[in-house]
Order: C-alpha cells, then sequence, then structure tokens
C-alpha cells in the first residue's frame, strides 16, 4: 500500500496567507517481487520424474548478439504441458528465478527459472502471416525483483555479487546476480547492505574452462537497479 506524506506550511500573517499551502506527497512502497518472464525456442526436454527441465533457447547480452539456454521446471499441474511441448517449438513462461548450488561445481550457484505458467507461443511471422518461420524469434529474458540487499561480494574493481532476498509465499529466498560496472563508486555508496532495490536481471549461460575442463555456467546479470 502507497503511503502519503503530509507537509504544511502555514502563516498566521495573512499578508502572507497566500503562502500557505499543504503539499501532499504519495510515498509508494514495493512489495518484494520475484518474477522471472521468458520467451524463445524450447530445444531440449529432460523428464526427472516429478519434474521437467526444458531448455529456453533466448538471444543475451547487450548487443543481443548471444545466445543462452534457459532451464525451466516444470513441476505439478504444468508437467504435462511441459511433456507435450515439441521441441522446435516457441514457449512462453512466468515464473520466479532461484538460485540453487551447482553440484557438478561445489562453491558455485546456478540459476533456474520455476514455472508458474507455461504455454506455446506464436513468433511474429506466425502472429502475422500464420506459418512458421526458418530463423529464431527475438526472444524475451528478464527478471524483476524487488528485495533486500543481504550481501555484496565484490570480484574486482569493476564486478561485484549482489545477494538479494526476497520474500514470496511465506518463503525467504535469495537470488544472486552480477553487477559489472565501470565506475563503482557510482554504485556502493547507494547500494549497500540492508538496502532495499528495485532490479531487472538477465540470465545467460557461459562456458568456461577450469583446469582445463569445461564448466557450463547459468547465471542471471544485473542490467538495471536502483535502491527505493
Amino acid at each position: 500500500m502507497d503511503e502519503k506524506v503530509v507537509e504544511m506550511n502555514l502563516s498566521l500573517d495573512e499578508e502572507k496567507s497566500a503562502d500557505n499551502e499543504v503539499t501532499v506527497e504519495t510515498v509508494k512502497h514495493y512489495e518484494d517481487t520475484n518474477r522471472a518472464e521468458i520467451e524463445g525456442t524450447m530445444v531440449s526436454r529432460f523428464d526427472a520424474g516429478k519434474a521437467v527441465l526444458l531448455t529456453i533457447l533466448v538471444t543475451t547480452g547487450r548487443e543481443k548478439n548471444e545466445t543462452s539456454g534457459i532451464t525451466v521446471v516444470a513441476t505439478g499441474d504444468l508437467y504435462e504441458k511441459a511433456v507435450a511441448i515439441k521441441e522446435g517449438r516457441r514457449v512462453k513462461v512466468t515464473g520466479e528465478m532461484r538460485t540453487i548450488p551447482d553440484r557438478k561445481n561445489p562453491g558455485f550457484y546456478t540459476c533456474q527459472v520455476f514455472a508458474k505458467e507455461l504455454e506455446e507461443a506464436k513468433s511474429q511471422l506466425e502472429e502475422e502471416f500464420d506459418i512458421k518461420g526458418r530463423v529464431y524469434d527475438q526472444s524475451f529474458n528478464r527478471v524483476f525483483v524487488v528485495g533486500t540487499v543481504s550481501r555484496l561480494i565484490q570480484i574486482n574493481r569493476n564486478y561485484i555479487k549482489v545477494v538479494i532476498q526476497v520474500k514470496s509465499d511465506k518463503k525467504t529466498r535469495y537470488i544472486e546476480g552480477s553487477l559489472i560496472a565501470r565506475n563503482m563508486k557510482n554504485v556502493i555508496p547507494h547500494v549497500m547492505v540492508g538496502s532495499r532495490i528495485c532490479a531487472v536481471l538477465e540470465m545467460r549461460s557461459t562456458k568456461k574452462e577450469i583446469d582445463g575442463k569445461p564448466v557450463f555456467r547459468k547465471d542471471a546479470y544485473i542490467v538495471d537497479m536502483k535502491e527505493i
């Protein structure tokens, strides 16, 4: 619920009565939020029994010239929907992002989307001409978060990890987002442990070599953020 702050400027001098005024300023209240919206092409599916893991191909990066495979977990009522979707079909997912320990890489975390809504979607070509195209349509890949900063982990002078505490559905979860900034002096004074923030994140998958072995990472990057 939004709160209203009332400021009054009153004068007993009749000549200054025109200066008497009441200013009402609405202070917006932001509730904790964790909403992931993903739309892209389903390229693989893994049936884990009680859950189906879908890999959704999306475009990522500042120039949108990279591709990433986002893992979407479908359970419960969405299980049958996920099983029925064929590879190569366009899928729209709404859910929440979770940062969970990476079993294959101890000490690291991986990001997944736990679906709350899942449905097949049409590309722009299908919407306009009712035919399926031969190239991947522009995708959508965003996570909208409101929460409290619980940790700041500085990797180097231009790169920090922000751990955000989000309370939803009577549960407390922690989301890890990487922030790359050319000048951290513009960020650190405003965003500290305990700060309330709004943030927009993008999920990305990358391949790195650690000890000569390929390691696949699925992280979230903060593309915009503001303290509230």
